[in-house]
């Protein structure tokens, strides 16, 4: 996976894991970047939309979940913090 400096670390290794966690009899997770602008037509079809931030979450039985999460664009680095340790049923597997 190619670092991608508008989604902070933790945020990327949570989604993986649970969907690592979720997925116990197996399947596929893919995870993508990319820059977006979230136009007025976007936020007025999108409400809960905020200058801050967003996340759309999409779920269907059987086919899983999307989740698209928006942040605002920034010119700084992030930082080599030590990325959240691991919870959960596969913790330090």
């Amino acid at each position: 996976m190619r670092q991608a400096p508008l989604m902070p670390r933790a945020l990327r290794m949570n989604l993986v894991i649970n969907a690592r966690d979720a997925m116990a009899g197996g399947g596929r997770r893919s995870v993508e970047t990319s820059n977006v602008e979230l136009d007025e037509r976007y936020v007025t079809a999108h409400p809960d939309a905020q200058p801050g931030g967003h996340v759309a979450v999409y779920s269907e039985p059987g086919w899983g979940t999307t989740f698209k999460v928006y942040l605002p664009r920034t010119e700084q680095a992030e930082t080599d913090a030590k990325p959240p340790r691991a919870c959960g049923p596969h913790a330090g597997k």
